[in-house]
């Protein structure tokens, strides 16, 4: 069932009276997807992702369906503690933005919120959740076409909802079509050309559409020309009467057409005219031939749409008047214009040449003559109003037998905790207070001593991304020639793969051209350094490590007192009660002689100085906790039980600050080698079983 209006606003109102008798129904390519609550709620929660220490961004994506808070909640949600489920899924949804992972991100968001259940389960219709869905697969495409941070996803959005521009593809900003079960379909006119529906209604069209105080019109010099040729075999005082008469004219069709709208037209060679300000009597009478002619046009449009019944609307009959078309016939309601005024008139003519034909049924329908106001709306209501009782209600039985689920080992909700997210915790930020945006980028020194080394490089995290996915692309062995010898750094810059690993990290990342030159400058000499490791060197430099393997993910279960201690034995099953330790590390590698394991992490951090004393000072005070798991990771992987096996087998992590890593530069700057000891290794995983006692992260 198919019912048709002129207007999106006709369709919105029978929407309306629809819905108030309990009839399903859906619109076909409804517009303005991105200006529905469903793309600002999606909105406000990615802002809240990008800025979780904010109490404003926090509190708007709250209250949106993503987390459901009722208004009386945000009080006590202003001041949660750092481990508290909802402040954890922000913190987990942002390390999923930092990676660029919106995928995953977008995956997580649908899962961990229980948008979909609940928009299943307790919605009525499909509607808001198809939004949804379709809001987050516009984003996804979005950043397939374009590597983008979150930042920018958020502006991108922002723009689309403010109207500033459009999504990709024609239908970008066209709702989809939730469901068609059972559903009637309202559209416009003008969008079912070439559709189909067994029975179809006209509804609406009752008055002329009105616009702007602009008009459409075809060819103005051409007229003005064609007026000057017939006034030029007059004489001046003709001419000057017939301007008067021409202006008097106007400004009666001027007074006339003051509340009229938009009008396009075509001229007498069928060019498409645009008319602003009052059009002369020859302007008016094609605009309105050309109106009726596209409301005759949308009739047959309608009545051609339905497959075996059409519902129609016939007001009244009248007695002809002088003239032609719909005009010329009286209606019970005079003023009547639009698709309504051909439809009645057609109807009424029937009736005036012997009635209607066989198959039409004629249902006359009183309409009601109730036209007095509403009453004034009583504003003092609106002050005396309170929310219902059970709105505010404290007492949630159903939520808190579901808080004793989650308390129960058996059914406590497992988390994937992250060394970005562990680090807030443990620094005491909890998010329960308001932070600044400097507490979470990395400081830079008030001033350098000395010229910093590749300061035509910038810093930010934008060119630390771009570096880590270059060596991540990188092949190690484009650093040696056929005959293996060392190439210099312009033929190295030359090789097809170098350059296709770091543009494409640029093009990925969003940096400019001019800066992958010196990023490529930087990579070339810090990976021929002489580095000296904890228990070996490493005379030719981290080019020539064994077995390279870049960004390798870890995931092992949070240790817990009941746990066996680093590894499992052979055929052992543990309760994971606690969740997950989850991370990337940026480089595995061995050492090409003795076989030892090292954890390797890219830095871009622009220091005052990278000799021994500095770089462990700057690892103590900001890696340490990333040190820790990082190793504990490694130990994991390599299976090493005793102190033995890791003296044998495991390096220890090394952190390469890829600025101070220069051939000028004193024995071994730039780079912070260490392996722990094997005590120092149990002391790291007895220190995560403390924190979870502790109830953390």
């Amino acid at each position: 069932v198919f019912c048709l209006t002129r207007t999106h606003r006709e369709g919105l109102q029978l929407a309306g009276y629809l819905r108030e008798v309990g009839v399903r129904h859906a619109f076909y390519k409804q517009g303005g997807l991105l200006q529905t609550d469903e793309a600002a709620d999606v909105l406000r929660l990615l802002r809240a992702v990008e800025r979780p220490w904010s109490h404003a961004e926090r509190a708007a994506a709250w209250i949106t369906p993503f987390f459901g808070l009722a208004l009386d909640d945000l009080p006590a949600a202003r001041t949660l503690p750092g481990e508290h489920p909802l402040l954890r899924r922000l913190l987990d949804w942002q390390v999923l933005a930092e990676r660029h992972d919106y995928e995953a991100l977008f995956g997580r968001i649908l899962e961990d919120s229980g948008l979909v259940r609940r928009q299943v389960f307790l919605r009525e219709g499909e509607r808001e959740l198809t939004n949804y869905l379709h809001v987050f697969e516009l984003l996804l495409d979005e950043v397939n076409h374009a590597r983008v941070d979150l930042r920018e996803l958020i502006a991108i959005l922002g723009a689309w909802t403010a109207e500033r521009r459009l999504p990709r593809g024609e239908n970008g900003n066209v709702q989809r079509l939730e469901s068609d079960r059972g559903a009637v379909q309202i559209m416009t006119l003008h969008t079912s050309k070439g559709l189909e529906a067994t029975c179809v209604f006209l509804y609406g069209g009752l008055t002329r559409r009105k616009g702007d105080d602009v008009f459409l019109y075809h060819e103005e010099l051409e007229r003005a020309q064609e007026q000057a040729d017939l006034d030029a075999g007059l004489d001046e005082q003709e001419r000057r009467r017939r301007w008067g008469q021409r202006q008097r004219r106007r400004a009666r069709e001027q007074a006339e057409l003051a509340d009229e709208g938009v009008f396009v037209y075509h001229d007498r060679h069928g060019r498409r005219v645009v008319h602003v300000g009052p059009p002369d009597p020859a302007t008016l009478r094609r605009v309105r031939e050309e109106q009726e002619d596209e409301e005759r046009r949308l009739i047959y449009v309608a009545s051609t749409r339905p497959r075996a019944r059409l519902g129609l609307l016939h007001l009244g009959h009248g007695t002809p008047t002088h003239g032609k078309g719909p005009s010329a016939r009286s209606f019970c309601y005079p003023k009547l214009g639009g698709t309504q005024a051909h439809v009645s008139a057609r109807l009424a003519d029937l009736e005036d040449a012997g009635g209607l034909p066989p198959g039409v049924e004629l249902e006359q329908v009183t309409p009601s003559t109730d036209l007095a106001p509403p009453p004034a709306p009583d504003l003092g209501a609106l002050e005396r109003w309170s929310p219902p009782a059970a709105l505010l209600d404290p007492r949630d039985p159903l939520g808190e037998r579901c808080r004793a689920l989650r308390q129960s080992p058996a059914h406590r909700a497992r988390f994937a905790t992250s060394y970005s997210a562990l680090k807030q915790v443990l620094a005491g930020q909890g998010l329960a207070a308001e932070l600044p945006a400097e507490a979470f980028v990395e400081p830079e020194p008030e001033a350098d001593p000395e010229p910093a080394p590749h300061a035509e490089l910038p810093a930010g995290t934008q060119t630390g991304l771009f570096v880590h996915e270059a060596l991540e692309r990188l092949p190690l062995a484009s650093f040696l020639d056929a005959a293996g010898a060392v190439l210099e750094l312009a033929a190295w810059q030359a090789l097809p793969a170098v350059e296709e690993a770091f543009a494409r990290a640029a093009r990925h990342q969003g940096v400019a051209e001019r800066h992958v030159a010196p990023a490529q400058a930087l990579v070339h000499e810090a990976l021929r350094v002489p580095l000296a490791l904890p228990a070996e060197a490493l005379p030719e430099g981290l080019r020539a490590v064994g077995d390279p393997r870049p960004e390798v993910e870890f995931c092992y279960p949070w240790p817990e007192a009941s746990h066996p201690r680093l590894v499992l034995p052979p055929g052992a099953r543990i309760a994971v009660d606690r969740g997950y330790v989850r991370g990337f590390m940026d480089l595995l590698f061995r050492h090409p002689a003795s076989g030892r394991a090292y954890v390797l992490d890219w830095k871009t951090d622009r220091l005052a100085a990278y000799g021994p004393e500095a770089l462990q000072a700057a690892v103590a005070e900001r890696y340490q906790l990333q040190l820790e798991l990082y190793l504990l990771a490694l130990v994991k992987l390599l299976r090493i039980r005793d102190a033995a096996d890791y003296a044998a087998r495991c390096g220890g992590v090394v952190y390469a600050f890829l600025r101070g890593m220069t051939q000028a530069s004193t024995p071994n700057a730039g780079v912070f080698a260490r392996r722990p000891s094997w005590e120092e290794v149990l002391g790291y995983e007895q220190r995560l079983v403390t924190l979870g006692a502790e109830g953390l992260p």
